[in-house]
C-alpha cells in the first residue's frame, strides 16, 4: 500500500565517518530548502560512525532531521533504510560529501513533475577543484567493458570517437554537458520518484558498496523507467568524504576489497558464474598487460619528454597513477589465491552475492 505523501521531497543521506562533510554539507541544504518553497524532510542513516558523527543527532540545531542510527550495513542497506521511512513524493539520496547550490531541489523537483516517464535523474557532479567528475554512464558493466578498461583500449576509442555510443563504452566524457538518457548514474545524487522505490523494492543489499546502485538502476530501467541526466542542475562532490576516508580512490588497497566483490558479483548476477570468472581473468591479466605496456612507454617519455615539458609531466603522472592501480589489482588477486579467501567476499568476509 502506498504511503500518504506528507512531503514533496525526502532527502536520505548515508554517512560513515564524514562529520566534517556533512556539516557543510546540511548548510547548503538547508539553505536550498528555505528557498525552494518545498515541504522537505531530511533523514540521516548513520552507519556505525564514530568520529563524533551521532553525536551531531542530539544537537538542537539538528533536531528538524530525523536520524536513523544503525550498524554499518552499506551504501545500499543504509539507503534502503532511510527510504523506508521517507514520506515525500521524491527521494533525493545525496551522499554527505556534497555541496548544493539554491534552486537545486526545486529543478530537480519540476524536471520529474514534467517527465512523467522519467523515474531518475541525476545531476552534474563536479569535484571540489571544479572539475568534472564522470557520473552519468551509456552502459552496463559487462565483459567488453573490462576489457576494454583493463587493455587500454577505451581510452584510445574515447579520443577517436567521443561522441559515439558505441558497444563496450561505459561513459561520454564529452557528452557530460547536454540532457539525455543514460544506462545509470552515479549513486552520489539520485533524485527518483517513489513509485521507483515501490516497484524495484530498492537496492540489492548483497552489495556493500560499489555497484549497488547500478543494479538497481538496470533493474529501474527494465521496469520501464528512463534514467536521464540533467546537467543545468551542478552538485559538487568531494568524493570520498561519505566513507570517512577523503581522496579515498588513491586508497586502493582498501578500497579495492570492496571494489572488486561488487564487480565480479555484478557479472555473476546479471550473467552467470561462468561469465563472472572469465572477469577474473581479465582484470589479472588485462593488468599484467598493462604494466608490461606501459614500462617502455614511462622509459621512452622520459628519454624524450623533456623537450615538452608540460606534456613530459602529464604523460608521467598519468603513467605513475594507472600502474598504481594496476599493481594494486594484482596485488589484491594474488593475496586471495594465496590466502584461499574468495573472490566474492568483501573486506568483512561477506558474501556479495550467492550465486557462485
Amino acid at each position: 500500500m502506498t504511503k500518504k505523501r506528507q512531503f514533496d521531497v525526502s532527502v536520505v543521506f548515508v554517512t560513515y565517518n564524514g562529520r566534517d562533510f556533512f556539516e557543510n554539507c546540511i548548510a547548503s541544504l538547508r539553505e536550498d530548502i528555505r528557498s525552494s518553497k518545498l515541504m522537505v524532510e531530511v533523514i540521516v542513516v548513520d552507519n556505525g560512525s564514530t568520529d563524533g558523527m551521532r553525536e551531531l543527532s542530539g544537537k538542537e540545531e539538528y533536531n528538524w532531521i530525523k536520524w536513523i542510527l544503525s550498524d554499518n550495513v552499506g551504501f545500499s542497506g543504509g539507503n534502503n533504510r532511510g527510504m523506508k521511512v521517507a514520506q515525500g513524493k521524491y527521494i533525493l539520496l545525496l551522499n554527505a560529501d556534497t555541496l548544493i547550490t539554491k534552486g537545486t531541489l526545486r529543478s530537480l523537483y519540476s524536471y520529474l513533475d514534467n517527465h512523467a516517464s522519467v523515474g531518475v535523474v541525476g545531476p552534474q557532479l563536479r569535484f571540489g577543484d571544479g572539475s568534472l567528475q564522470v557520473s552519468a554512464y551509456d552502459s552496463y558493466p559487462n565483459l567488453l567493458t573490462g576489457f576494454l578498461e583493463n587493455t587500454l583500449f577505451d581510452r584510445l576509442l574515447y579520443w577517436l570517437f567521443p561522441y559515439t555510443i558505441y558497444p563496450g563504452k561505459l561513459f561520454s566524457r564529452r557528452m557530460h554537458d547536454r540532457e539525455r538518457e543514460v544506462k545509470h548514474i552515479l549513486g552520489a545524487a539520485m533524485f527518483l520518484r517513489r513509485e521507483v522505490w515501490e516497484q524495484t523494492e530498492g537496492m540489492d543489499e548483497r552489495f556493500f558498496m560499489y555497484r549497488e546502485e547500478t543494479d538497481w538502476q538496470r533493474r529501474i530501467g527494465q521496469a520501464g523507467w528512463k534514467i536521464m541526466f540533467y546537467p543545468t542542475v551542478i552538485i559538487t562532490h568531494f568524493e570520498g568524504g561519505s566513507t570517512g576516508q577523503t581522496r579515498f580512490k588513491k586508497q586502493w588497497d582498501k578500497k579495492l576489497d570492496y571494489y572488486l566483490p561488487s564487480v565480479y558479483g555484478f557479472e555473476n548476477k546479471w550473467h552467470g558464474w561462468l561469465s563472472s570468472w572469465l572477469l577474473v581473468i581479465i582484470y589479472v591479466f588485462g593488468s599484467l598487460w598493462i604494466l608490461i605496456v606501459l614500462l617502455p612507454t614511462f622509459m621512452i617519455n622520459n628519454l624524450f619528454g623533456w623537450m615538452v615539458p608540460r606534456w613530459w609531466q602529464t604523460i608521467n603522472r598519468s603513467i605513475t597513477d594507472i600502474s598504481i592501480y594496476h599493481v594494486a589489482v594484482l596485488k589484491w588477486h594474488v593475496k586471495r589465491f594465496l590466502t584461499g579467501k574468495s573472490v566474492f567476499l568483501d573486506v568483512r568476509g561477506k558474501l556479495i552475492t550467492n550465486y557462485e
